[in-house]
């Protein structure tokens, strides 16, 4: 059984190198370099490219409906997941992400946008009853844009779409248990901008539901859950250039959850006031910084929270265009999780993949990453226009160290959750090939209990094909 499963899995992984080849060398055609850098016009790096002659050619035929896609493939390799020292504590699995999109507009001022996305995953160790998982596909995207409608001067987005504010620290995530297949909303978004001026001011409903199948059934579908429970809310959120080197965000942001569909969801109203600067104030020095304060009822108790989260970034001045970091987060905990702050839809893997979806549903809500001090130190660098790294180190604190002291797997007396150590290694092949390979290690601190101590790792290859 192991031997025939472990010939799978390099047949598998040969293939995907062999079509990342096969890709890049049909991508660069039988033309030279210099001879794409030497194109006088679009049609002759066309020539060049099958791929870009290819889409255009099927643009051409198909008028005003446009189309595109991608596709992703990931190998994943974790152990110690949950901190646990047991000899089945590793999983290997790969996962293959499609995408297709389409665009149309049947009126100068409308846009009708769709994208189905279809991302199994199969499992190679441990044995499980099910390897082959989340064998469906289900819209991500699907809504109407309308500039000016009756003549206003603004922008309206009604359906399914993505939404990102600020910096995403707050707002991008409305499914966050589907991990990285999808990030929607279910929404209506009214924009207001001047281009001119570089000011924004826009104002969202949303209406998402834990259940995949409440809104838009999936295709076969496969019963999975967006969240622990229905979300809605209304956002007020404004931006402006106080100069041309730093902006102002503010945002208002009112969440209602309701109707529980796991043991963690919850229900109640909360008042989030965001604000944002981020300005370059030097050219080789960058900073940012958000603060929220956070009020309302969670589960029939009250709610008084904070958080804050700001680095600094400083260009070196050297051939591999080096940049650090020096960065801080807060989300402040109570002894009871329900006080804690609440990320509101920003429950996402942004700066890590071992610890937030995993390790942080120990002591509360997966993606939720709560109960936090986060101190950063971090580099990365461009040695070639194709060629991008970086490395990280993260020390992490309980705010409070007697939350969820009673949970299995928390000491209770401790306040060192760990240290984080994150890099990557990002190469564009072409303009539509790239590869990625991510590396982590978490060594846990006395937050967690004795049984709790093993080191946690994370590897992933993945490669992205673009059309």
């Amino acid at each position: 059984m192991h031997r025939t499963r472990g010939g799978l899995v390099r047949a598998i992984f040969v293939g995907v190198l062999l079509i990342g080849t096969a890709g890049s060398a049909w991508a660069a055609g039988e033309a030279e370099p210099q001879d794409a850098q030497d194109a006088e016009d679009a049609e002759d790096a066309l020539d060049v490219c099958p791929i870009c002659r290819t889409k255009e050619d099927i643009a051409r035929s198909l008028g005003p409906l446009k189309i595109g896609g991608d596709f992703r493939f990931r190998s994943n390799y974790d152990s110690a997941r949950l901190l646990q020292r047991k000899a089945d504590n590793r999983r290997t699995l790969f996962r293959g992400r499609g995408r297709l999109w389409t665009r149309i507009k049947p009126f100068d001022d409308v846009r009708i946008s769709t994208r189905l996305v279809y991302e199994p995953r199969y499992y190679c160790r441990p044995d499980r009853s099910e390897q082959f998982a989340r064998n469906e596909a289900l819209f991500d995207r699907l809504n109407v844009r309308w500039r000016k409608p009756f003549e206003l001067p603004i922008t309206a987005r009604v359906g399914r779409q993505g939404i990102w504010l600020g910096e995403g620290w707050l707002v991008y995530e409305g499914t966050p248990l589907d991990g990285s297949r999808t990030a929607f909303f279910d929404a209506i978004r009214l924009t207001a901008a001047s281009k001119a001026k570089k000011r924004k001011v826009e104002l969202i409903w949303i209406a998402n539901h834990g259940d995949s199948a409440k809104l838009i059934r999936p295709f076969n579908d496969d019963n999975r859950i967006f969240a622990e429970q229905d979300e809605h809310g209304a956002i007020l959120h404004g931006s402006t250039h106080l100069s041309p080197e730093t902006r102002l965000d503010g945002s208002f942001i009112y969440k209602r959850d309701g109707r529980r569909i796991r043991i963690r969801g919850s229900e109640g109203e909360i008042y989030t006031f965001s604000t944002l600067l981020r300005s370059q104030v030097h050219p080789r020095w960058d900073t940012y910084l958000e603060v929220a304060p956070q009020f309302g009822h969670k589960n029939g108790k009250s709610l008084r929270a904070f958080a804050l989260i700001g680095w600094i970034d400083h260009e070196l001045d050297d051939p591999v265009h080096s940049t650090i970091r020096l960065g801080y987060e807060y989300l402040s905990g109570s002894s009871d999780d329900d006080k804690n702050f609440d990320r509101l839809w920003g429950r996402y893997a942004g700066w890590n993949n071992v610890y937030t979806g995993t390790i942080d549903g120990l002591d509360g809500r997966l993606f939720d990453s709560s109960n936090l001090h986060r101190v950063t130190v971090g580099w990365r660098a461009k040695p070639t226009t194709r060629l991008s790294v970086e490395a990280f180190y993260h020390l992490l604190f309980a705010d409070d160290r007697t939350a969820s002291a009673s949970r299995r797997g928390v000491s209770g007396d401790g306040s060192l959750r760990g240290q984080l150590l994150t890099s990557e290694a990002r190469f564009e092949q072409n303009e539509h090939l790239t590869h990625r390979v991510s590396a982590e290690l978490f060594f846990p601190g006395n937050y967690y209990a004795d049984d709790r101590q093993a080191v946690a790792s994370y590897l992933r290859y993945e490669i992205v094909l673009t059309w």
